[in-house]
This record gives structure tokens, C-alpha cells and sequence, in this order.
């Protein structure tokens, strides 16, 4: 018993020198929770003992897996806080106090999960938007919320309703376009589902058919690409020329179109050998040579016959044949003979070619040459600064000078003579133009360089991030993306008004002393088995519980039984084992030879015992336990009484 009291009163000298009620710690949380300090409340059921009533002992105190409460050896292991209560040695905030990141928040406050602090919630005289870090409501899709936490048009007042925001305002009502399926053509709201391109082929016309783009034959001038054609125009959604020109009526010259140039080409030597008539009826097996026609004289009995032979030009009038463009007949005379033959000289033949490109050269029989002025023949002065050069009244008419611009701000623009359109560097060239989002360009070796595009992230998951042309980066906030950094620890971050705003973190205390909890970052809560912490209840009547493979165990529980039938054994919760000396018990062993036994100041007291004499010396007297007085005779023949007496049958006789 006096053990036991030792130890109560131990219990209570260690903790008269701890923390008093009400008094309080911080405890800092771990790294990867964040929010405010923990505030701990030191728990307030400490007896008060004097410590001169008890004796040193050893006490190791045991806080390990545990916020508060006892720590085994009469001190504590921390507290819980304003509002907070301690349960098995974790801090707990008792409803209906909210917590808040470590803290139990008033009564009259939330926790503003945001910030991770306590703080009033109200949402008087707002219809949308957060106080406190909690919603005070949402708008419908046609609305968005204001400064004012009101619910506003998302588009300009349309008559007296908000359009949503896929319609548009039509004459005070809200229309919807419908586009789906179309590429052009009217969206039901008087504005287009889009425009077809127009196309590069001067025959083809886009044309919208149930939205749709297509493309419908188009008529009218075009240019087929060939400089070998005239006239251009469409036919049939396809550009056709008229061949040009290029007979000379030379049968001596192979006559054709450069593509390259457009010009004319009478070429003489394929034509070489050609048969032709050379107008001469005084020649025969006429051929073509070096572009002209020239025959050979016939013998000498047909040109008698033909009356070829001559003593003078007159002689070869009759034969003319009227056509001045192939020749003259003349008489050629043989040197030291009076007659000769009819012959065409060369140089009778006629050559029309005028070298003026903006003529058609030709010959007529009767007026030789002619060359009438032909506008559309190209032409080419051979200055390319005098630009495309074009035949006018049969003159090759130079032109304005070609555009030597290249578009390119960073080349000096020239026309030189004589070479054409120069495009120099020029270092001194600014070529930016104005738009931040390509960055900001300049000259360098006749090219513009820039800088890097503009970079418009704003690291803000919440916001869709681009660069609008000509003004720079625009944010706009987006709810529905995701922000969300995959760490459970920190809880699930969600977008809130282009704001990043943190989740609730999860509790990870399982509420077993028996585990260390914590949150691993990526991976969430996390609890090991620890049997190295203490899930003693302080309590000495159920035994003393341990940690076995994290589970609480049960201890053995005491045996309060002191074998004293004259106390009342109990255990008393926090204390012991307890015994209290009840005088009303009975004690009596039940045995009459030592008389009726009773309790006494908790100690059983013998009775008086008994007397089994029975004054017969013939018997031997004793009292056997547990059945009373036995009186034996002794054998006969034993003396007793006056001399001469002896026992028989247990009588002196």
C-alpha cells in the first residue's frame, strides 16, 4: 500500500513543476504544409502535490508521437492551442470550431483557406465572387461577376437583357450565329460565317453554294504566261492566245516565236536546199540559199526557145513576172560577148526587214516592201531603267521606270543604267514594324533581324497567355485551366478568378499514437508503424498499452487482490490498485478451534478459543480443525481417579 501511494504522489511532484493550465507554446509544422504556426494548449488536469511528501525516483518522459497530453513522468508533451483539445495525444478542434492550418478558429470565424488564417465570413450585400477564401455565389453564363461582387452583363446590354456570350445583339435582341457546317455565306444574325478567297486564276470565280466555297468559270482578259500569244482571254475557266504573227512571206526562212522574248524569229538555215521559185523563168531547180531563192539557167536551146537570151535589159521585160519582191530581170552579159541570159541579181531581191520590232515587215508584188505599224508587237530598247518598253504608232516608246522597291527596309532602292534595279544594303535601314510580339527588328547586311518573339507567359497557369498584334501580351483569366502542382500535401490548387488559390491540406493524423503520420510530397499522407512511441493511456487499471506493429496493444491488467479479506481491493482509474479496510467483511475461517475470526482496522483478528476438556480423565481431549472438540477414550487399564482406579470403556471405575 505504501508503494502505491509513493507513486501517485510521484506523479503529481513532476507535474507541479511543469507547464500550468492554460499556458501556451508554438510549435512550428513541417516544411511542406504551409500556413501559421501551430498554437498548443498545455493540458489543465494537473493534481497538486507537495514535493517534499515524495521520494526521488527516475522518469523518462515519453512524448514521442504524440502533440500533447501527459508525457508518463508528470509532465507534458505540449498543448493544443486556443479552442483546441487534446484526445489521445493529438490536438483536435472540438465542434463547432473550424480548423484552420494548425489553429481552431471562434466561434464567429471561418478559415479562409486562401490565406490560412481565421477570419470573418460574409457575403452581405454580394451575389457572387469569394469573401474569406469561400464563395458567395456564382453568375449564370451571360453574367460575370464585378469588382462589387454583382453579377454584370459579360457582353453590353442588349435592350433591357444580357445576351450569352456565343450571341450577338440584333436590334435590341439576342441572336445566336449558327456557322456549324459552313465556310461562308449568312450566320442567321446578319453578319457571315466567312468569306471565300479570292483565287489567283483570273478564270476561276469563288462562289458561296450552301456554305460552301467553290469556284465558277470567270470570263474576261488574262494572261496565258506564253509571250508567243496574243489576245489573251478566258474561255471556258481557261486562259487561251492567239498565236502571233511571224510569217515573212520569205519561203527562204524558217519562221517561229521566241518564248523567251516574244519576238519573231526568221531563221535562214533550215531552209537551206528548200525548193522555191525564184521568179526567173530563165532558171530552173530553183532552191534556197542563205534565205534566198536562186535557180540555175536552163540550157542554152530552151532559153532561145524561151527567148531568155538578151544584148540589153529591155530584152528581159517581157519576161518579168510583176513581182518586184523576188527580183528584177536584167541581161547579164558575158565579158567579150555581145548577148547574154536574163538573170535576177541578188541585190534586186527585196529584204523588208526594217529592224523596227513595232512593224509587220512584208512585201507586196506590185509596191515591194511595206511595214505597217503593229502595237502589239513587244519591244525592247534594250535600257531596262526605261521599264517595259511598248510599241506605239510603230515607235518602241520607253516606259516609266520599274519599281526597284524589294519591300525589304533594310536595301537602298536604285535603278542603274545600264544594269537595272540595284538593291543595295543599307546599314542605316529601320525595318521594326511596330508589333512587340515579333519582337524588335533591325538591319544587319541587308536583311531585317529580330529579336526573340515576345514571351508573353506570365507563369500564371490561370491565365491564357498570348500577344495581340500591334498592342503586346494580354492575359486573360481562365477558371477551367489547371493549376494544380500534383503535390497532395499542399491540397488540390484550383484557378479562381485568374488566381492560383490553394486547397484545404489534408489532416494526415490517423489518429493512432502508434504510427509517425506525415504527408509526402507527390505521394499524400503517409503513416509508418513506429513501436517506439508510447499509446499508454495513463491509466494503470487496463494495464500498461504498447506499440506492436503500429497497432495499440492492451496491457496486462492488475491484479488488485491483496489475499486481505478484510479490505475492499479496487483499481481507480488514473491511480491504482486501491484498498480500503472494511470491518464489515468476515474473515471467520470456518474453523470452531480457533474460535470466530473478525475484521479489525482491516487485519483479521483471531477468537477465543475452545475449551474441550470434559473433566473425564478416561478420554484424551483435543479439538481437530475444522470440526470442533473430539474427547477419545484412552485405553483400559490406564489409572485414573482414587488409587486402585483405572479406566475402562472411558469410564474411572
Amino acid at each position: 500500500m505504501r508503494n502505491l501511494i509513493v507513486a501517485v504522489s510521484l506523479i503529481g511532484l513532476v507535474c507541479a513543476g511543469c507547464v500550468t493550465p492554460k499556458e501556451y507554446k508554438y510549435v512550428k509544422k513541417p516544411k511542406d504544409v504551409v500556413g501559421q504556426d501551430v498554437v498548443e494548449e498545455v493540458e489543465d488536469s494537473v493534481p497538486e502535490v507537495t514535493p517534499e511528501d515524495v521520494p526521488d525516483v527516475d522518469c523518462k518522459p515519453a512524448c514521442k508521437g504524440k502533440q500533447c497530453g501527459d508525457d508518463g513522468c508528470g509532465g507534458s508533451c505540449g498543448g493544443c492551442g486556443a479552442n483546441g483539445v487534446c484526445e489521445k495525444g493529438k490536438c483536435i478542434c472540438p465542434s463547432p470550431h473550424e480548423p484552420c492550418f494548425g489553429l481552431c478558429c471562434d466561434l464567429d470565424l471561418v478559415c479562409n483557406v486562401d490565406q490560412g488564417t481565421c477570419c470573418n465570413f460574409s457575403c452581405f450585400d454580394k451575389e457572387c465572387g469569394k469573401v474569406c477564401g469561400k464563395s458567395c455565389g456564382t453568375c449564370p453564363n451571360n453574367k460575370q461577376c464585378n469588382l462589387e461582387g454583382k453579377c454584370a452583363c459579360a457582353k453590353p446590354l442588349c435592350g433591357v437583357v444580357c445576351c450569352q456570350t456565343d450571341e450577338v445583339c440584333i436590334e435590341g435582341v439576342c441572336c445566336k450565329p449558327n456557322c456549324q457546317g459552313k465556310e461562308c455565306g449568312p450566320d442567321g444574325c446578319g453578319g457571315l460565317c466567312g468569306e471565300c478567297p479570292e483565287s489567283t486564276d483570273p478564270c476561276s470565280k469563288p462562289t458561296c453554294m450552301t456554305g460552301k466555297c467553290s469556284a465558277k468559270p470567270a470570263e474576261g482578259p488574262c494572261d496565258d504566261g506564253d509571250l508567243c500569244t496574243t489576245d489573251d482571254h478566258c474561255t471556258g475557266g481557261t486562259c487561251i492566245g492567239d498565236e502571233a504573227g511571224c510569217n515573212d512571206d520569205n519561203p527562204c526562212t524558217a519562221d517561229s516565236c521566241d518564248p523567251e522574248s516574244g519576238l519573231c524569229v526568221h531563221q535562214e538555215g533550215p531552209m537551206n536546199g528548200a525548193k522555191c521559185d525564184d521568179g526567173n523563168p530563165c532558171t530552173g531547180t530553183d532552191v534556197c540559199g542563205d534565205g534566198l531563192c536562186a535557180g540555175t539557167l536552163l540550157p542554152a536551146d530552151q532559153l532561145a526557145a524561151l527567148e531568155c537570151t538578151c544584148t540589153k535589159d529591155q530584152d528581159c521585160d517581157p519576161l518579168q513576172d510583176g513581182d518586184v519582191c523576188n527580183g528584177v530581170l536584167s541581161c547579164a552579159i558575158p565579158e567579150g560577148l555581145t548577148s547574154g541570159v536574163c538573170v535576177i541579181p541578188p541585190e534586186t531581191v527585196l529584204s523588208c526587214d526594217d529592224s523596227n520590232p513595232c512593224t509587220d515587215d512584208g512585201c507586196d508584188k506590185k509596191l515591194g516592201c511595206v511595214h505597217p505599224d503593229d502595237d502589239t508587237n513587244p519591244c525592247d530598247d534594250g535600257e531596262p531603267c526605261n521599264g517595259t518598253d511598248i510599241c506605239q504608232a510603230g515607235t518602241c516608246v520607253p516606259q516609266p521606270a520599274p519599281d526597284c522597291n524589294d519591300k525589304n527596309p533594310c536595301t537602298a532602292d536604285e535603278c542603274a543604267p545600264g544594269a537595272g534595279c540595284q538593291n543595295l544594303p543599307d546599314a542605316g535601314g529601320s525595318c521594326d514594324d511596330g508589333d512587340p510580339c515579333n519582337g524588335t527588328e533591325t538591319c544587319s547586311d541587308g536583311l531585317c533581324a529580330g529579336t526573340a518573339p515576345l514571351d508573353c507567359d506570365d507563369g500564371n497557369p490561370c491565365t491564357d497567355d498570348a500577344c495581340a498584334p500591334g498592342v503586346g501580351c494580354e492575359h486573360v483569366p481562365n477558371d477551367a485551366n489547371s493549376c494544380d502542382d500534383a503535390n497532395a500535401c499542399n491540397g488540390a490548387e484550383s484557378c479562381q478568378g485568374g488566381v492560383c488559390t490553394a486547397g484545404k491540406i489534408p489532416d494526415c493524423n490517423d489518429s493512432n499514437p502508434c504510427t509517425d503520420d506525415e504527408c509526402v510530397q507527390g505521394v499524400g499522407c503517409d503513416s509508418k508503424a513506429d513501436d517506439t512511441n508510447s499509446c499508454d493511456d495513463a491509466d494503470p487499471c487496463n494495464g500498461a498499452e504498447s506499440c506492436q506493429g503500429g497497432v495499440c496493444t492492451t496491457g496486462k491488467v492488475p491484479d488488485c487482490n491483496d489475499n486481505n479479506p478484510c479490505t475492499d481491493d479496487e483499481c481507480v482509474q488514473g491511480v491504482g490498485c486501491d484498498s480500503k479496510s472494511d470491518d464489515a467483511n468476515s474473515c471467520d475461517d470456518a474453523d470452531p478451534c480457533n474460535g470466530g475470526e473478525t475484521c479489525q482496522g482491516g487485519t483479521c483478528t483471531p477468537g477465543q478459543g475452545i475449551d474441550c476438556d470434559d473433566s473425564n480423565p478416561c478420554t484424551d481431549d483435543s479439538c481437530k480443525e475444522g470440526v470442533g472438540c473430539e474427547n477419545t477414550n484412552v485405553q483400559d487399564g490406564t489409572p485414573c481417579g482414587d488409587p486402585g482406579q483405572s479406566c475402562a470403556a472411558g469410564q474411572c471405575s
